[in-house]
């Protein structure tokens, strides 16, 4: 079973692999310059700067976006 939760700052590597992922594919790779540090930083604490998607349980690795 799918379950949905939000994300943590423990998930933030992963959220940068899936920015890069992401840029990869749609050839912006030159423009895709974050890192896990920086959502770590940036997107979550006391003034969260960006959102965070929501990341099933468990999830080990992002969902192939490509095949979606």
């Amino acid at each position: 079973m799918l379950s949905i939760r939000p994300a943590t700052v423990d998930d933030a590597p992963l959220l940068a692999t899936m920015i890069h992922e992401l840029a990869e594919f749609e050839r912006l790779s030159h423009e895709a310059s974050v890192t896990g540090e920086d959502i770590a930083r940036n997107g979550f604490g006391a003034a969260p700067r960006n959102f965070a998607p929501s990341l099933p349980s468990g999830m080990a690795k992002p969902l192939d976006m490509r095949v979606l």
